[in-house]
C-alpha cells in the first residue's frame, strides 16, 4: 500500500539486520532520489559532521597507533541516517511510520539465515568484536557459519523503540545516550551535543550530459562526482 521511498526506508532497516555490517541506524550516507510527480531529481544528505571533539591528528602519523585509531571507536562519526530516513518518509512517503519498521524487527526478533556475504565479514572481524557482540554473532566461541541461524534482539528492540518513539529515542533519547556511553567507554569522541544538532539535508545534485541523457549524482560533501569525470572523459 505504500510507495517507492516508504520501501526504501523499510528497506533500510531491514537491511540493518541481514547485513550489519553496513550502514544502518548507527550510519551515515547519501541518498539521490528521483521525484516522477515533480519530474525533481533531488539528494539528500545525510553524512552529518564528525564529532565535534575529534582530534583529527590521531589518524596520522606521528601519533603512535594511528592505524588503530581508524578503525576503532575514535572514527565513529554521527550516525544520520535515522534522519535521512525521517526526512525521505516526511517528504514523500505514505505509510504510516511504524509500518515501515516492522519487516526489520520481526527479522531482528525471528532470526535470519546467515548468508555467505555476512559469514564472511564475521569470519574477518568476529575476533575484535567486543563481548557482547561476539554472543550475539557467534557461539561456542566461533561466529556462526553461513546457514546457521541469528537472532539479533537487542536491534529489535532499538528497532520497536524507533518504531513506536520516531527518531527523538536516538537524538536526545535513551538510545542515543547509550550509544555515547557505549562510544566514549572506548575512546570515542562522538557526544549528545553531536547528536542533538544531528541533520540531514536536501541539496542539489550535480549533473552531466552524456549522449541523450543527464546523469545525476549526489554533490559534494559526496565523493560521487568521480563518476561524472569519468563520463566526460568518454564524451
Amino acid at each position: 500500500g505504500g510507495n517507492a521511498f516508504d520501501a526504501a526506508v523499510a528497506t533500510a532497516a531491514a537491511l540493518n539486520v541481514v547485513e550489519p555490517m553496513n550502514s544502518g541506524v548507527g550510519g551515515y550516507g547519501t541518498i539521490l532520489v528521483y521525484a516522477a510527480g515533480e519530474g525533481e531529481c533531488r539528494f539528500l544528505n545525510s553524512s552529518d559532521r564528525i564529532p565535534r571533539g575529534v582530534d583529527s591528528d590521531l589518524f596520522r602519523p606521528p601519533t603512535i597507533g594511528y592505524e588503530a585509531n581508524r578503525r576503532g571507536a575514535k572514527a565513529v562519526s554521527t550516525p544520520a541516517n535515522v534522519r535521512a530516513w525521517e526526512a525521505l518518509w516526511k517528504t514523500y512517503g505514505d505509510l504510516p511510520w511504524t509500518t515501515l519498521f516492522e519487516p526489520a524487527i520481526n527479522l531482528a526478533q525471528d532470526g535470519i539465515v546467515v548468508s555467505r556475504l555476512l559469514s564472511l565479514f564475521l569470519q574477518r572481524e568476529y575476533a575484535v568484536f567486543p563481548a557482547h557482540a561476539q554472543e550475539i554473532y557467534g557461539h561456542d566461541g566461533r561466529p556462526y557459519q553461513a546457514g546457521e541461524i541469528v537472532t539479533q534482539h537487542d536491534l529489535a528492540r532499538t528497532l520497536a523503540q524507533l518504531a513506536d518513539e520516531g527518531p527523538a529515542v536516538l537524538y536526545g533519547g535513551s538510545v542515543g545516550q547509550q550509544i555515547v556511553d557505549c562510544v566514549k567507554s572506548a575512546g570515542g569522541f562522538l557526544s549528545n551535543a553531536d547528536l542533538d544538532l544531528c541533520t540531514a539535508e536536501w541539496r542539489e545534485p550535480i549533473g552531466i550530459a552524456y549522449r541523450d541523457y543527464k546523469i545525476y549524482t549526489a554533490s559534494p560533501p559526496a565523493t560521487s562526482f568521480a563518476t561524472l569525470i569519468r563520463l566526460g572523459i568518454m564524451s
